[in-house]
């Protein structure tokens, strides 16, 4: 192997220059939902807004009665698991996380509130396509 291969070579290898592994949080954002019973209403609509900056919005329409306030959030995804920590007003955690595991376009519940999703938790999936 000649000096100027090895030298591209060690470019490449120390530059980063191979080919990397797909960021996670790239093919994660965009917009889920899932349609889920409630209890005193004829169901309810449930979207997830993943934000490319790493913010969740979560909002709730109860159908026939209105929509409960938005919760925001931060959010991260790491492999195939994506983590979502809800925020109070000043920005510091609620004690609310949700865990799913990425499967395609859906999200699949992995650690949830059970007494607000019930034990089937929060099935959401991609609206559209991604952006």
């Amino acid at each position: 192997m000649s000096r100027s291969t090895r030298f591209v070579l060690a470019s490449l290898v120390f530059g980063g220059c191979f080919l990397r592994a797909p960021d996670p949080t790239e093919s994660t954002t965009g917009v889920y939902n899932a349609r889920l019973p409630a209890a005193d209403a004829s169901a309810r609509i449930v979207t997830l807004w993943l934000e490319s900056a790493g913010t969740a919005v979560l909002e709730t329409v109860y159908v026939g009665k209105g929509q409960a306030p938005v919760e925001h959030g931060r959010w991260s995804a790491r492999d195939d698991q994506v983590t979502i920590v809800l925020l109070d007003q000043d920005d510091r955690p609620t004690g609310e996380t949700l865990v799913f595991t990425k499967v395609e376009d859906r999200l699949v519940p992995k650690a949830w509130n059970r007494e607000r999703y019930g034990d089937a938790g929060l099935p959401l999936t991609r609206r559209g396509k991604r952006r």
